[in-house]
């Protein structure tokens, strides 16, 4: 679990990550999530959302 403290006034401690190669199909996953009776719901309390596309990587050490 990453540790995001404080990203919000109700200090919601998660962020939703989305990883693949493509943009268009991960961008349609939080579209078709915002539909659902749940995530409806609860939107405001939901996130952030991170999708996009990495410009630079570190090689590592």
């Amino acid at each position: 679990r990453l540790a995001c403290h404080g990203l919000d006034a109700k200090d919601n401690e998660f962020l939703i990550g989305l990883i693949g190669q493509k943009l268009h199909p991960l961008s349609h996953v939080v579209q078709a999530m915002r539909s659902t009776r749940q995530t409806a719901e609860y939107i405001a309390q939901m996130g952030p959302f991170f999708v996009g596309h990495a410009r630079w990587q570190s090689k590592g050490a």
